[in-house]
């Protein structure tokens, strides 16, 4: 019987035992594995600064005994704040505070709080040295009301001041529920304080966030495929005040001041600066650098004359440029989609009077008018051509002018306005004559050979006399002066030829070769169906200018020995420098990348650096330039050879601030 009773008690201690092991584990994971995010907002102030702790009864100030020391306590039991109830609160880093008395001696949580043994475990006994530790570390956190905190211990212990206050902790004995301690595991009325402010010890002011794009205050437009400068808070960060760190994104620039380039853009693009000053607050400012929609006229193609109703529709070839950042297209949702239309739009759109004495406008409301993009997509800079067939012309005889701009649908019209006035004659009631029709004046322009290889356009003049219009062409081009084998034929049937009342053609890419003798011919059909003779070439423009290629006579020319040379920056054969993003004053070292034919001679380069020093320079590397100041600088380059010389004047280089110099510095 004594052995079993024993046994009994044997395995009641180790249960206890075990129990006790697991509940100390569980309270150990609390402790210290757990985060408390109950108050996780940390108080925004700016330290150093000094302030007094009042304690919930609203008549209790902590006070450190004596002004600390060793074997001094911190207490709650002064009614009033003198200089033992100030306290300097120091930054610790990491978002804690050492809490300095007025006798220099800093506060501590003995092993980092919870119920100690011996000593009280909130107390003013460290003086430094030693260094401060954890013990000395505490977090002050918010209570949801102004300057309402609570201060808690890196082991996660809240300081508390029993009964709210109004009792002394003797000097060498803990005692559990009197004084000021630092071993509660949660923050109730006690272990909440009001920070009273004596100096310093409230939030800083916001900062201020300021960015310009191109100087501008607000958002800007460039061209396509070129690049904004952004500037944010001043040259020295004067203008973002009480900010201690700035970005910007997209872009990833930081400083509390900057300038930098956005780099080449082909999209809106939104950038905006975000402002945090020392304890967090944040404000953004933000600029939108857009390319805008833009076109430019290049041509318009129609008959100066034609004849009213029920004699003649007429024929509009309209050529438009996308001199804007955005691209055309046909299969884009609103607002992508582009297409020609006359201007202005109006309550005679949908049945224009071509008759009104105002605004005599052709509307391209009625059959032959189509608003789709001939081709898709119409990217920055290239050009497209609108064919308008079978318009009817106005009734009463005057002069009209036609009118052509783009349109975004539903959103603007925009770019250059396209325009050309038409005659409407008078036609006697006696009816019409025929008469011969004939050409007169066929012309070949040869192309601009720094963006071309072989072609040309020809052009001629239609008979003004006839009052029965062009109605068809026909063109060819041969080297030989007998075009018995021509290399372009516009029409090679000779039956239906169309092109109605145009009077200029452009020879196809590839159908002429380079150093060869070509000959051009034109004829035509009015719109009875008669036809004229051919016509030969008896004009020449020659590029850049004459006689270029026009060979004498004007009856025939010579395309170029071999391409022109090419140093478009769009084809990557544009001038290239190193660094990329120079500082004022660097150095920089430029090389051309021109695109010479094989077989060239005599290559050659001219510089001009607009703003640098030098200003000007020859060869394909030229010596170094230096900018004195920051900002934006076009580089020219000239690139010539045994054919001709062509000039690449859209470069730009971006000179920002002078790079600092850095030197070592013997520690003392």
């Amino acid at each position: 019987m004594v052995i079993r009773k024993r046994q009994i008690k044997r395995k009641f201690f180790i249960a206890v035992t075990a129990l006790f092991l697991i509940l100390s584990f569980i309270s150990f994971i609390f402790k210290n594995d757990i985060p408390r995010e109950a108050y996780a907002s940390h108080l925004p102030i700016s330290f150093p600064c000094t302030a007094a702790f009042r304690t919930d009864n609203g008549t209790r100030y902590l006070t450190a005994q004596d002004g600390g020391g060793p074997n001094k306590t911190i207490n709650a039991d002064k009614d009033a704040i003198g200089p033992d109830e100030i306290f300097t609160l120091e930054d610790a880093g990491g978002g804690k505070i050492y809490i300095r008395t007025s006798g220099g001696y800093y506060a501590v949580a003995e092993s980092g709080g919870g119920p100690p043994s011996e000593f009280p475990a909130f107390n003013a006994r460290t003086f430094p040295p030693p260094p401060l530790g954890s013990w000395e570390e505490f977090v002050l956190e918010t209570k949801g009301e102004p300057n309402l905190v609570a201060i808690r211990t890196t082991d996660n212990y809240y300081v508390v001041a029993e009964g709210g206050g109004g009792q002394a902790t003797p000097d060498t004995t803990y005692v559990s529920g009197q004084g000021v301690n630092a071993d509660r595991n949660s923050a109730g009325g006690w272990e909440t304080f009001t920070l009273i402010p004596q100096s310093g010890c409230v939030p800083p002011p916001p900062p201020t966030a300021n960015i310009t794009c191109n100087n501008n205050p607000g958002d800007c437009t460039i061209f396509y495929n070129t690049s904004a400068t952004l500037e944010w808070c001043g040259t020295s960060g004067s203008v973002c005040a009480n900010a201690a760190l700035c970005s910007v994104v997209p872009g990833g620039w930081f400083g509390t001041s900057g300038n930098v380039p956005t780099g080449k853009l082909t999209s809106r693009t939104t950038y905006t600066l975000t402002c945090t000053n020392s304890v967090g607050v944040s404000t953004q400012d933000s600029v939108t650098v857009d390319p805008p929609n833009d076109s430019r006229c290049i041509s318009v193609v129609a008959p100066n004359i034609v004849l009213p109703p029920p004699y003649q529709t007429f024929s509009a070839q309209v050529t438009i440029q996308n001199t804007g950042t955005r691209t055309w297209k046909n299969d884009a949702q609103d607002p992508l989609e582009y297409h020609s239309m006359t201007t202005p739009p109006g309550p005679t759109y949908a049945n224009p009077d071509f008759d009104d004495p105002v605004e005599p406008l052709i509307h391209f409301d009625g059959p032959g008018r189509d608003p789709i993009l001939p081709i898709s997509p119409v990217n920055t800079g290239e050009q497209v051509t609108f064919n308008y067939n079978n318009l009817i012309t106005p009734t009463t005889p005057g002069t009209y002018p036609i009118r052509f701009q783009m349109i975004q649908q539903r959103v603007e019209w925009f770019g250059e306005v396209c325009e050309k006035n038409i005659t409407v004659p008078i036609v006697h009631n006696f009816g019409l004559y025929r008469v011969q029709t004939t050409v007169s004046d066929v012309r070949l322009t040869e192309p601009n050979y720094c963006t071309s290889g072989p072609v040309g356009t020809v052009d001629w003049d239609y008979s003004i006399s006839n009052p029965n219009p062009q109605d068809g062409y026909r063109v060819q081009v041969d080297n030989d002066p007998a075009f018995g084998s021509p290399e372009d034929d516009s029409c090679p049937s000779g039956l239906g030829c169309g092109g109605g009342t145009f009077t200029e053609y452009a020879i196809p890419t590839g159908k002429l070769a380079f150093n060869t003798v070509y000959y051009a011919r034109v004829m035509v059909w009015n719109s009875t169906g008669a036809a004229s003779g051919w016509t030969n070439m008896s004009a020449c423009n020659g590029y850049p200018s004459s006689p270029g290629g026009c060979q004498p006579g004007n009856t025939r020319w010579r395309t170029p020995v071999h391409a022109w040379p090419d140093n478009r920056s769009a084809l990557n054969y544009g001038p290239i420098w190193a660094p990329l993003n120079p500082g004022a004053g660097t150095p920089v070292q430029f090389s051309d990348r021109t695109n010479f034919a094989v077989g060239s001679s005599g290559q050659n380069w001219s510089w001009i650096f607009t703003g640098g020093n030098p200003a000007s320079a020859t060869g394909q590397v030229p010596p170094t330039v230096t900018y004195a100041t920051t900002g934006l600088y076009n580089v020219a380059i000239t690139s010539g050879d045994d054919v001709g010389s062509c000039t690449n004047n859209t470069t730009q280089i971006n000179i920002q601030g002078a790079i600092p110099t850095w030197r070592e510095i013997i520690p003392r």
